[in-house]
This record gives structure tokens, sequence and C-alpha cells, in this order.
């Protein structure tokens, strides 16, 4: 073997180390990068218009009406409290609550007092009763 053949057989061992060391460090889970931007960040019982407006985490935009009232949050469909976030704003517990028998139960914001819930909303005894106090358009 001549010795420039020697140096060229050394040089191509050394890239395929190389390139196989090198390729240890990349990933690809292939998973789709062509899928939809991120939605922004309003999140999880806050006002929105669209589902758009909403954390990924929420499932909808919700529209609510109490009385004349009405307003929107960002929400999600649940079976029970357990399922529901703690609010990002008052720091309360989700309360999963079908308010029409006809549409799914979702996550809405637990509340003491209208202080805990945003403006536009007011923190209603759902039952009547003290046990169950929600934020709601009011």
């Amino acid at each position: 073997m001549t010795m420039n053949r020697k140096r060229i057989l050394s040089v191509l061992a050394s890239l395929t180390i190389l390139m196989t060391t090198t390729a240890c460090f990349f990933h690809d889970d292939g998973g789709d990068t062509t899928g939809p931007a991120p939605r922004p960040g309003v999140a999880v019982y806050e006002t929105c218009f669209t589902v758009d407006d909403c954390v990924a985490a929420a499932d909808d935009c919700y529209a609510l009406e109490v009385g004349a009232a009405s307003n929107a949050i960002c929400s999600y469909e649940c079976a029970i409290d357990d399922d529901c976030v703690i609010s990002s704003g008052s720091g309360r517990p989700g309360v999963c609550e079908a308010l029409d028998p006809a549409a799914p139960a979702i996550c809405y914001e637990s509340c003491i007092d209208d202080g805990d819930c945003l403006t536009g909303f007011r923190c209603t005894d759902l039952a009547l009763d003290g046990d169950v106090f929600l934020c709601l358009p009011g």
C-alpha cells in the first residue's frame, strides 16, 4: 500500500468516526414541525374571544351567560373537580360543573368573594346553598 493510499484511508476512517460521533448529538423524533404555531398565553379561566386566544390546555373559548351578563372564558371539558387546574389569577382550585344540562361539564374558577374573579365576573353561589361558588359573568 502506498503512503498516499494509507493517508486517504486514515482520513476516511477519521471522518467516519467524527460523523458517527457527531450523529449521536442529533435526534429527529419524527415530529411534525409544520403544525400550527403555539397559541398565545391567555390562561384557563381568563376571558377570550376565540379558542385561538387560549393556551393549548384549553379546548375552547366558552361563552357564558348569566341573566343579562355574558362573557367567555378559556376552559376545557372535565369529569371531576380534580381534572381542573388551579387558577393562575386567584390561586383557587377549579371546579368541574355542567351549568347547562345539554352541554358538557367544563372547569370554572372557584371563588370566595368577587375579589377572586376577573373584572366582568362575580363570585356566584351556584347552588344557592353556600357550597359551590364560581366566577361567572355579572
